[in-house]
């Protein structure tokens, strides 16, 4: 069965939220910020198509819940 849209936005937000933190806290010698600024930039447009679906404020409290999560 295919998956929903908002399954799929969620799944990127997710991995987002996972690269970023990695970036920030992971084991590297150095993050770069254009790695680090990419990632959030792909992360603001999950969250508008994710708006676009579900509404802003639960497309918010998704990228809210998977940043908590990282932490």
């Amino acid at each position: 069965m295919p998956e929903s849209a908002v399954a799929r936005i969620k799944k990127q937000i997710e991995h987002e939220v996972a690269a970023a933190h990695r970036a920030l806290y992971g084991y590297a010698v150095v993050s770069r910020h254009d790695i680090i600024n990419r990632h959030l930039d792909k992360l603001g447009t999950h969250l508008k198509e994710l708006s676009q679906e579900v509404g802003t404020e639960a497309a918010l409290m998704t990228v809210m819940t998977a940043l908590e999560e990282q932490s």
